[in-house]
């Protein structure tokens, strides 16, 4: 991980706090289902056994084993429903994030899978299989259960998340996304439609931010000026294009939003080095050996 991006992740992480909702422990034989709580983050630990997941209206769905813990931080889409594989033991937390914590949430995936958690960080573990005891033996609530709970609930995700990092499973510009959540909305507007006709202006009202503001914190965020990054995803989204030969060289240029081919051809010929059917030549003759 680059120095960068570790520091990325240490205000990430720092910035994350969280209230518990609720916690609660669940013995699921086989077949048993259970449909949890919709509209808050879910950490979910397997403590024995095995389970099915599946979270509704995502394409989301895992078998988890003893050991494993998942986040589901996006569950508005739908409910995270779980089956048992046979007796299972697993304990659901509910958490809200505190109000300054809320945008940076909105980053994250919609399940957040650890295999082998226990195995891997065995400490943590143990609170996670701790919690859902938020009783004493006398039936009473213990005083601090919550402030413990939510620190704990804190320590949970903050090592899943750098965990999921560290594994190289998330995604390109992750962790840019997060240090800036606002200007993160303007990065995914990029993303979604990169041959809309793009304006500093135009970013900065998805950003909901003036013009010079959002100029300056995204160069600060990305390292680079709007209209670069947004070059930078045409080209990335260009060469996917012609590599599966699925678009002519003019088609390419008309989607990407270039006013001609010629001009595609130029500013490509920038970034690559190569003119687009030259390069297209190039990467097809070397698939083929």
């Amino acid at each position: 991980m680059e120095a960068n991006d570790r520091a990325a992740l240490e205000r990430l992480l720092g910035s994350l706090d969280w209230r518990v909702e609720t916690s609660t422990r669940h013995r699921l034989d086989a077949g048993r289902r259970l449909l949890l709580r919709v509209g808050e983050t879910l950490v979910v630990y397997v403590a024995a056994g095995s389970i099915g997941t599946s979270l509704s209206g995502t394409t989301c769905s895992e078998r988890l084993d003893a050991g494993d813990l998942a986040v589901a931080s996006s569950c508005r889409l739908g409910a995270l429903r779980a089956i048992g594989d046979g007796p299972a033991e697993v304990i659901v937390t509910s958490l809200t994030p505190t109000p300054g914590a809320e945008p940076h949430v909105r980053t994250f995936p919609d399940l957040l899978v650890l295999r082998d958690f226990a195995s891997e960080e065995p400490a943590i573990a143990g609170l996670a299989a701790s919690m859902g005891a938020v009783e004493d033996g006398s039936g009473r609530a213990r005083v601090g259960d919550s402030s413990v709970c939510a620190h704990i609930a804190t320590t949970i995700v903050a090592v899943a998340l750098r965990a999921w990092v560290q594994r190289g499973c998330a995604p390109d510009d992750w962790l840019v996304r997060t240090h800036d959540p606002y200007v993160a909305l303007a990065l995914d507007a990029i993303h979604d439609e990169p041959g809309r006709a793009w304006t500093v202006g135009a970013l900065a009202t998805v950003a909901t931010m003036s013009r010079s503001v959002f100029a300056e914190r995204f160069r600060a965020t990305v390292g680079r000026s709007p209209a670069n990054y947004l070059a930078e995803v045409r080209m990335a989204a260009a060469m996917g294009h012609l590599e599966r030969g699925e678009l002519s060289v003019a088609e390419t240029a008309a989607l990407l939003g270039y006013e001609s081919e010629a001009g595609f051809s130029r500013a490509f010929r920038r970034h690559v080095g190569l003119a687009p059917s030259a390069w297209r030549r190039e990467r097809t003759t070397v698939a083929s050996v």
